[in-house]
């Protein structure tokens, strides 16, 4: 006859390699810097925006170093030329602007503040749409 412990001890294995490939399946994703979907800077700069599709560096080293909980980014496409809208929003929810400058035509960068730290945000034209590429300290 089993041992009475033998179907927990089975479903607590089983929940532990869940929450592995859960886990490490966000790793793998290329959304896997997003902490919050839907929310800009998980939460901090409020809402996304309609028309921001979520993505994340495709770098290995950056992949790794979020992991490491080293550095914090978020990426965001939309389509048109947009580099500042969301960075008005960081400052509608109390961010400082530090700097910001636009650089060449497809080129908007950044610096924006707030108690926690520093924000770094890079707005790219790519032809018709705009990548924004926001980073920061954890």
């Amino acid at each position: 006859m089993p041992h009475p412990a033998l179907p927990v001890l089975g479903l607590l294995a089983f929940g532990g390699v869940g929450a592995y490939a859960v886990t490490e399946l966000r790793w793998r994703s290329p959304a896997y810097c997003i902490e919050r979907r839907g929310q800009l800077w998980n939460g901090e700069a409020g809402g996304l925006p309609p028309g921001y599709r979520p993505q994340c560096p495709a770098s290995a080293s950056y992949r790794a170093e979020v992991r490491r909980g080293e550095t914090r980014v978020e990426q965001y496409v939309t389509t048109g030329w947009r580099p500042d809208e969301l960075a008005a929003q960081f400052k509608a929810q109390g961010f400082r602007e530090l700097d910001a400058e636009l650089i060449n035509p497809g080129l908007y960068e950044a610096i924006l503040e707030k108690a926690r730290g520093k924000v770094y945000y890079l707005a790219t034209r790519q032809g018709d749409t705009t990548e924004i590429t926001i980073n920061g300290a954890r």
